[in-house]
């Protein structure tokens, strides 16, 4: 009998081992579980932020161009028009009015365009910096320094995206300065024209009534910008 109680005792001290180390590996089990339900829901909570800036980031582009087109699109109508009236110049006409309004005219619809693609895209890329910013600001006070990193990066990449307008900046400071001789060489014409009373119609009275508007219009969108253009950021 003794000799059969050492012989269980191997075999119960097994077995008290194993259900020892049973509840053990219960505890491993469900730990591994909501670990894995924690990965999953973190996961999704990171896919929902992406999904959310990204629209932000199209929402953002997509005012940038409508602004765009709100700001430059009266410029090139303008242009139109002052490009039409040189037909009202005569021929008879000593003073070079017609020129002039032709030349007016097509500098304003080429300047108006490059500015209205260099206002839309740098809109566009100033506000999705501005929106990366604030959603690293936000995942810092949540303790999310991965992704708050990822965010200050993507915001400066955008902020980088500026420097590949600076061709397009400069045409449009070009065309602005060809827009201000033009303007001075058609105040000159339009004085010669009335003091020497020359044939040229209508010519010289539509060119200061050109010249009060697109002064009047600047006044408005230079305005427009102060209060419309905050309102733009995030």
């Amino acid at each position: 009998q003794s000799c059969l109680q050492i012989s269980e005792s191997p075999f119960h001290a097994a077995a008290g081992k194993t259900q020892a180390a049973m509840p053990m590996m219960q505890d491993q089990e469900a730990g591994a579980s909501t670990d894995y339900g924690a990965t999953e829901k973190l996961s999704a909570r990171r896919e929902a932020d992406d999904e959310r800036i990204a629209a932000n980031v199209r929402l953002a582009g997509g005012a940038a161009g409508l602004a765009g087109c709100c700001v430059v699109g009266p410029y090139i109508i303008y242009g139109a028009i002052v490009a039409f009236l040189a037909n009202s110049v005569p021929k008879a006409c000593t003073a070079d009015l017609h020129s002039v309004f032709v030349g007016l005219g097509v500098t304003y619809i080429l300047v108006a365009t490059i500015l209205g693609v260099t206002f839309a895209c740098a809109s566009a890329m100033v506000i999705e910096a501005f929106v990366h910013l604030a959603a690293e600001t936000q995942y810092e006070k949540e303790g999310r320094e991965d992704e708050a990193t990822k965010e200050e990066e993507q915001a400066r990449r955008s902020f980088f995206k500026l420097l590949w307008l600076c061709p397009c900046a400069g045409l449009v400071v070009i065309g602005g300065a060809l827009l201000l001789g033009l303007w001075i060489w058609g105040v000159v014409e339009a004085v010669s024209a009335s003091v020497s009373g020359s044939n040229c119609g209508s010519g010289p009275a539509a060119f200061w009534v050109l010249l009060l508007f697109a002064i009047a219009m600047k006044y408005a969108g230079y305005h427009l910008f102060v209060v419309c253009g905050p309102n733009l950021l995030p």
